[in-house]
């Protein structure tokens, strides 16, 4: 009777503990799931980082380009 009901208590506990199992597999899935995505999203913006920067930079040398020409097409006015 003792080994009958240590065996049934042992047998309760397994299945608790494939339960529990379980569940934790799941929430780390789910982690895993959402690391990779953050990790995706992540990448993509650092990649739309490097070209708006580049565009900036663009932007930057044409303004400066035109300010030197049009300051070297007011000296030449003034001279």
């Amino acid at each position: 009777a003792k080994k009958q009901k240590h065996l049934e208590d042992m047998s309760i506990q397994l299945n608790q503990l494939k339960i529990e199992n379980r569940e934790l597999a799941n929430q780390l899935r789910y982690v895993l799931y959402h690391c990779q995505r953050t990790k995706i999203e992540n990448d993509r913006l650092r990649l739309e980082h490097r070209i708006l920067q580049e565009k900036l930079m663009n932007i930057r040398q044409v303004l400066m380009t035109r300010q030197i020409e049009q300051s070297s097409n007011c000296a030449m006015m003034w001279s």
